[in-house]
């Protein structure tokens, strides 16, 4: 309790002084703000704008947080240096929804309320339990249950999100 008030009597002021706490998606006060935001980070927009060069992610091209730049890394699996095939050859039908989930992930101006920050060297902020409709998540099973993964649980299974392995 009483470490609870030295905290919070050292951080009230900061975020007095500065009029900005530390974390942008604590200075959130309607519901509005969390409209066309972007995820923090290096390759992603500030703000959401068309980008009609997408020729991947191209679901996002009236209004996005990414660069066709960076949609292109994506579906090439550059970005992040991440490899989908890390266990052998992935179906095409497969292969597609984990590009469109990374897609969504990366040029979404509508994640906003799933939003949380990190302490990660790679990354400020990520989406976390964004919401999917029954038929997508049964449509990506059927398109996958076929292919391989190479861990038990990608967050606590031993997967190596460095090296994508």
């Amino acid at each position: 309790m009483l470490a609870n008030a030295i905290l919070f009597a050292i951080c009230l002021p900061l975020v007095t002084i500065t009029g900005k706490s530390a974390n942008r998606l604590l200075d959130i006060t309607d519901v509005d703000s969390y409209v066309d935001m972007c995820q923090e980070s290096e390759h992603q927009k500030q703000r959401p704008s068309p980008e009609y060069g997408l020729t991947s992610c191209t679901a996002w091209k009236n209004n996005s947080c990414c660069t066709a730049a960076t949609a292109t890394s994506i579906t090439s699996e550059k970005l992040h240096g991440f490899n989908f095939e890390v266990c052998g050859k992935m179906s095409s039908a497969c292969l597609a929804f984990f590009h469109d989930d990374h897609c969504l992930v990366k040029c979404s101006p509508n994640l906003g309320p799933w939003l949380v920050q990190l302490s990660s060297s790679r990354f400020n902020e990520r989406a976390f339990k964004v919401p999917l409709c029954e038929s997508d998540c049964n449509s990506w099973y059927d398109a996958c249950k076929n292919d391989k993964t190479c861990a038990t649980n990608w967050n606590s299974g031993g997967f190596d999100w460095e090296s994508g392995r």
